[in-house]
């Protein structure tokens, strides 16, 4: 089931008054909504004064650990950059009183959000914030799963995890000496060419690193996790070269009888778990 399909019966639910249904939809991704019109995410024209990069913030979706919740007992929280104060209001509103939450910037794959929900899922469990750009905020963007040359793919997946990267560091709840990169698909595809230290490691979800060599472009000395399926559909099933160089906890694994989004294993749950472990410290 595709989010947007998700999020338009959600809100027809809610205007029919039928809360319960509203409330079971939210609970099989084990997330709670903040209360958020989401009417607005899918809209076609940006409000006066947005440019689309930055509209790929706004409409993006923003996710808070159980765990750093005052309620953490209904769940993660997902929440959106809506007004200027959004931050201070989570803080004030939702997390435990001097938090400091490690945090993960997530890239989307080439059809936007849905199954990504499932994987930054797996983030929240360990106790780090999520923070994924809607590329689709773009007004006209166009899946390219299989169109589209790469270069202008990429460019334009680094330009929205730049500006991410950009607005995550001015949140004071946020610890920025502990931000991971991951993606899924051609998310992945991007965050195999970032080459820069801004991250402490990154998760490369449903790549083989073919974008850019086969090999991630980040430096030696970051930690990289690569999970692919064995049975990708889109051919990645070889995944990206792991230098033998990086650091502990760096490593390839194919998951035996995986799809692209390796949906019908519990084997990426765990292989993040420890990595995060193993590449980012304990919370």
């Amino acid at each position: 089931m595709k989010f947007g399909f998700l999020a338009h019966l959600v809100c027809a639910c809610k205007s029919l008054r039928l809360f319960p249904l509203v409330f079971a939809l939210q609970s099989v991704f084990g997330i709670a909504m903040a209360g958020q019109d989401l009417n607005s995410l899918f809209a076609d024209k940006l409000p006066p004064g947005t440019t689309p990069l930055a509209a790929t913030w706004i409409q993006g979706n923003i996710f808070l650990p159980a765990s750093a919740l005052k309620n953490g007992s209904q769940g993660h929280l997902n929440v959106f950059a809506k007004s200027d104060d959004w931050a201070q209001k989570v803080k004030d509103e939702h997390l435990k009183v001097g938090v400091r939450l490690p945090a993960v910037i997530f890239l989307h794959g080439c059809t936007g959000f849905h199954t990504g929900r499932r994987l930054v899922k797996y983030f929240l469990d360990e106790g780090f914030a999520a923070f994924a750009p809607n590329s689709f905020a773009r007004p006209g963007r166009e899946e390219l799963c299989d169109k589209g040359e790469k270069d202008y793919r990429i460019s334009l997946r680094r330009e929205e995890l730049k500006h991410a990267l950009s607005k995550v560091r001015e949140i004071d709840w946020v610890n920025s000496s502990r931000l991971v990169l991951a993606g899924f698909s051609e998310g992945s595809q991007a965050v195999s060419s970032w080459e820069g230290r801004e991250f402490i490691a990154h998760v490369l979800l449903g790549t083989d690193c073919s974008w850019v060599g086969g090999s991630p472009d980040a430096p030696l000395e970051i930690p990289v996790l690569n999970l692919v399926g064995s049975n990708d559909e889109w051919g990645y099933w070889a995944g990206c070269s792991i230098s033998d160089k990086r650091p502990k906890g760096s490593k390839r694994v194919i998951v035996p009888g995986g799809d692209h989004a390796m949906t019908n294993s519990e084997i990426p749950r765990l292989a993040i778990a420890e990595f995060l472990k193993t590449c980012c410290g304990q919370n």
